[in-house]
């Protein structure tokens, strides 16, 4: 009887000890659980390489005379995000996706014809590919890094717009549109550098026709300078037979035209968030500058050049544009540069 006394001891002190270390067992076992799927969720998160393979892909099947990287790729990726005309990729299901990856794409592409010393120009051969720690980001984090440092610009320029004195400038808008519809297919190489993305330098080149006048610095180099102090394209002869150009970056890039024509006073600015207002706010002369309307930084940059009030018209490069109806550009959000006279 003892015995069996002990023994119905011995069992119910081992239920008690199974009883108490099973919610820790259990602890243990979520936590675990937790971070696997924390990790899978890490894993599974999208990239923006992995976007870069999957247009890769795609090109190599519906587009295999276009090279990822090339002139064609960058005119290509210009063209579905004005004009949604890939109808088969609009069909994939992550093509939101795929439009910021463009925008990003072209707006690194801006930024890298500045700081490389004008080494990926509009060379067919020269294929431009962004930095693998960037690529290997999430889509996520760039996104909101991206949507950050618009907002930021966009907040300080406004902020500091009231306390510069506007310079001296009388801008003739017919003139502007005259020499935009003149070089919109042949670009002006006799006077200009022209470049893989040259959207804003093309926009440029007829604001100074229109009577903006260029700043420069003291000394300006045979290269494209990082800034948004000056605004000027200058061309260097070497000797009889051939010449360089130094540029600075807000001459060629999107972003940095419109920091420098803001912070020096030059420009009215409208927003704008669809084509129909686009038609009803612009005039003859206007730069518009163009975004997806769901992300990212404005990633092109065109000129009004004909037409009326709500049937407008439009030049520009990269994707050459010869007076264009603006009526054409599907699904984005515009930004109004208007020279003040």
């Amino acid at each position: 009887m003892k015995n069996r006394n002990l023994l119905l001891s011995l069992i119910m002190a081992l239920c008690l000890c199974f009883a108490l270390a099973a919610p820790a067992w259990a602890t243990e076992e979520n936590l675990n659980a937790n971070a696997n799927m924390e990790d899978t969720t890490a894993d599974n998160q999208v990239r923006m390489i992995d976007i870069e393979n999957q247009i890769i892909d795609y090109l190599a099947e519906y587009h295999p005379d276009i090279t990822f990287g090339s002139q064609e790729f960058v005119e290509y990726a210009v063209n579905v995000l004005m004009f949604n005309d890939d109808s088969n990729l609009a069909a994939l299901n992550n093509y939101d996706d795929i439009r910021f990856y463009f925008s990003e794409y072209l707006y690194q592409l801006d930024q890298a014809q500045s700081v490389q010393n004008n080494s990926i120009k509009a060379v067919s051969s020269v294929l431009f590919d962004m930095p693998n720690e960037y690529k290997n980001r999430t889509l996520d984090d760039v996104i909101y890094e991206a949507d950050l440092r618009l907002q930021r610009d966009q907040d300080l320029y406004e902020n500091d717009h009231n306390n510069i004195a506007p310079l001296a400038s009388s801008y003739n808008a017919n003139a502007a549109a005259r020499y935009a519809t003149t070089f919109s297919e042949l670009p002006n190489r006799a006077e200009y550098d022209v470049f893989s993305k040259d959207c804003t330098n093309f926009v440029s080149q007829a604001l100074f026709a229109g009577g903006i006048s260029m700043t420069m610095p003291n000394n300006v180099a045979m290269v494209t300078k990082d800034t948004t102090d000056y605004w000027y394209s200058k061309k260097f002869d070497l000797d009889e037979y051939s010449y360089v150009f130094g540029e600075s970056s807000s001459w060629i890039r999107v972003e940095d035209l419109y920091t420098y024509m803001w912070k020096k006073n030059l420009v009215k600015v409208l927003i704008c968030s669809d084509v129909s207002a686009l038609q009803n706010s612009a005039q003859i002369g206007d730069v518009v500058q163009i975004k997806d309307a769901a992300h990212g930084y404005y990633y092109h940059s065109i000129i009004i050049t004909g037409g009326t009030k709500g049937n407008y018209k439009y030049c520009g490069h990269t994707n050459s544009a010869n007076n264009k109806p603006i009526s054409g550009i599907s699904g984005n959000a515009f930004r109004i540069l208007r020279p003040i006279c």
